[in-house]
């Protein structure tokens, strides 16, 4: 996927919040008419579970459940390489990174390298793999409302998508 898809994408999202407000304040309605569309135009195929699980359960009871988690398709097994936690528009924490951390807690895998926090307009960014506080892991908050959508797209892209994860790897 290009570049040119993201701004595709976030140009839909804003159109979705503008004009279904009361659609996007929920978090399944606004998962699927605004950050479904970003994360596949970013490369990932929500649709293959060997690729993106959604609902992926996580803790030792399996009692809380990451909204996305990715894999790199190399690897082949159950360390997802990028978690994204999404929300109704709005329903953001004022510390976004607390819902991260609750899936990080007991969870060393070398593969994690991305998270992100959503509410479709709002993206936190962070590198789970930096050391130190959350404020250290953020890499960049990116607000899809307002202003050009190609700045926008060029830093989901570089931080997100499938493309920029794989080279992490590499």
């Amino acid at each position: 996927m290009s570049v040119e898809d993201v701004v595709r994408a976030i140009d839909h999202a804003k159109r979705m919040i503008s004009d279904h407000p009361s659609l996007v304040k929920y978090e399944a309605y606004n998962r699927y008419i605004t950050i479904d569309p970003i994360i596949r135009a970013l490369g990932w195929k929500t649709e293959n579970p060997n690729e993106c699980m959604v609902e992926w359960p996580r803790g030792k009871k399996r009692v809380l459940w990451v909204d996305y988690a990715f894999f790199d398709l190399d690897q082949h097994d159950d360390n997802p390489i990028m978690i994204i936690e999404a929300k109704g528009l709005g329903r953001v924490a004022s510390r976004p990174e607390t819902q991260l951390s609750k899936y990080m807690q007991g969870r060393r895998s070398a593969a994690l390298r991305r998270g992100a926090v959503t509410d479709g307009n709002f993206w936190h960014i962070y590198d789970l793999t930096a050391l130190g506080t959350w404020e250290t892991k953020h890499i960049k908050t990116v607000e899809i409302c307002g202003g050009s959508a190609r700045g926008k797209a060029r830093l989901l892209n570089s931080y997100l998508s499938k493309r920029a994860l794989q080279r992490l790897f590499d």
